[in-house]
């Protein structure tokens, strides 16, 4: 293969909770022998924490399997997505698409991601954003309704990032 950067992320839906770990250390070995396995080949695992993800679906959680790996091909794939979304977004509703102490909770999210993860301890950051759902348009893409609604979001109405709900102005952006 000629990649750098393997990425992969915590058990999905449609997988039954049920039939999967939540537990970190048995997640952390199983992540350990990936990491093992990809430093034969000089590869970088970066693991993600998709919003909709069944048990572990914050980078806190990955944190926490990342410091039981203990791995320097090991770390994190940061997704602009989904810690906005986990901590500030409302993906269905149109009136108010953040939550009222979203954007408090996106800030100290971002303080403590500052303050926790090494900066080395990112293999890959991911820039992205999406607008809000509105079930009453006509082409509303959710066919599945058991099917998270930040999977819904992400999947069907994700575009160029600070497009979206979370504005360009509000997320510090000044222009290049």
């Amino acid at each position: 293969m000629r990649i750098p950067i393997f990425q992969i992320c915590l058990a999905l839906y449609p997988l039954q909770e049920s039939k999967i770990t939540s537990d970190p250390k048995t997640i952390a070995a199983n992540m350990r022998k990936l990491g093992l396995l990809a430093q034969r080949y000089n590869l970088c695992v970066a693991y993600e924490a998709p919003s909709w993800g069944i048990h572990k679906n914050t980078w806190q959680h990955i944190q926490e399997v990342l410091d039981l790996v203990n791995l320097p091909n090991v770390g994190h794939c940061l997704d602009t997505f989904h810690i906005a979304s986990k901590e500030a977004g409302d993906p269905f509703n149109v009136d108010s698409p953040v939550r009222p102490d979203g954007m408090k909770r996106l800030r100290h999210s971002l303080e403590e991601l500052q303050q926790t993860v090494d900066p080395s301890r990112i293999v890959y950051l991911q820039l992205s954003d999406a607008t809000v759902a509105d079930p009453k348009q006509r082409a509303y893409p959710r066919r599945d309704l058991n099917q998270p609604a930040f999977m819904t979001q992400s999947q069907k109405l994700s575009h160029i990032s600070l497009r979206g709900e979370l504005r360009r102005n509000s997320a510090g952006f000044t222009g290049c």
